[in-house]
């Protein structure tokens, strides 16, 4: 009994905690553009309740002993199902890009880079059909791959925003449409 209560418990609390958490200041100057993103936190809280209740109801139901090697596995892969989406939003929660005047700044958890934008010498824009959406791919003079942006982003506004920063430069913009024509 004590173990279906401590999944509801832990994905309440879990739950809450997503809710209620603010996200961490975007950047020091509130002018400067940030691209993030775009996670529901409904969809998100709404996950780790839903499996808190199928952790729950499938631990009522196994009947595995809890002083068992099964027993313990179980319940460790009950935990691990709740925690997988909670880590995810908090990984989302905290990556993203802002545009200053000099480079891009990429923040996540653990990550801080930044590329300058006299570094970057090609934009990529690739659009993907309805199921693979679309990618930016930033390039340097060597043809290394500097930054990746899914569709999950605002990649046009980043697109944008690098195009007209890294003008300067002499940076080369290309798109390939989802016909696979580049232009």
């Amino acid at each position: 009994m004590w173990a279906e209560l401590s999944y509801l418990a832990s994905g309440v609390a879990m739950a809450l905690w997503m809710a209620l958490s603010k996200s961490p200041s975007d950047s020091l100057d509130p002018g400067q553009a940030v691209y993030r993103y775009q996670t529901s936190k409904v969809l998100s809280v709404g996950l780790v309740l839903g499996l808190a209740v199928l952790c729950s109801l499938l631990w009522k139901t196994a009947s595995i002993p809890l002083d068992s090697l099964p027993g313990v596995l179980f319940f460790a892969s009950g935990w691990l199902m709740l925690a997988m989406p909670a880590a995810i939003y908090l990984y989302c929660n905290a990556y993203r890009i802002i545009a200053t005047d000099d480079a891009l700044l990429i923040r996540g958890v653990g990550t801080h880079r930044s590329i300058p934008y006299r570094d970057i010498k090609e934009v990529v824009l690739k659009d993907g059909g309805p199921r693979s959406g679309s990618l930016l791919e930033l390039y340097d003079a060597r043809h290394r791959r500097l930054l990746s942006a899914t569709s999950s982003f605002d990649y046009q506004g980043l697109s944008a925003v690098v195009r007209s920063r890294a003008r300067p430069y002499g940076v080369v913009y290309r798109h390939r449409d989802m016909w696979g024509k580049w232009s």
